[in-house]
């Protein structure tokens, strides 16, 4: 997770983190916001009724979707990570997209809960 942190931190992304009780949010999704000259800012919505363990891996997920998209310095509108998502990644319903480094981002953060909690 720190390292994951630091990328971000590293990049010309800013996230904003919120919890949400949306039903359109079933666990947790990332949104680009709006781009500026130099900046673009994402929103990582994590659904509130999730259980605290299951919102750390996801937000570790979710983070490696940021990193996916700061990697991109053209992504600036919704077109564009759309573009993205279906070339890095698949469709998971309208407009929702997963990727295999974000899955294993999340099983990672998964197992290091796991072994801490023992």
């Amino acid at each position: 997770m720190r390292d994951l942190i630091d990328r971000v931190d590293r990049s010309d992304v800013i996230v904003y983190v919120q919890m949400t009780g949306s039903p359109q949010v079933l666990s947790a999704s990332t949104t680009l916001v709006t781009a500026t000259e130099g900046r673009r800012y994402l929103r990582i919505l994590i659904h509130a009724g999730l259980p605290t363990w299951n919102r750390a891996q996801l937000l570790a997920h979710e983070l490696q979707h940021v990193l996916e998209i700061a990697s991109q310095p053209d992504v600036v509108s919704n077109d564009d990570l759309r573009s993205l998502y279906l070339r890095i990644g698949h469709a998971n319903g309208k407009d929702r997209f997963e990727t295999s480094d974000a899955r294993n981002v999340e099983e990672k953060v998964r197992r290091e809960i796991v072994h801490a909690r023992r």
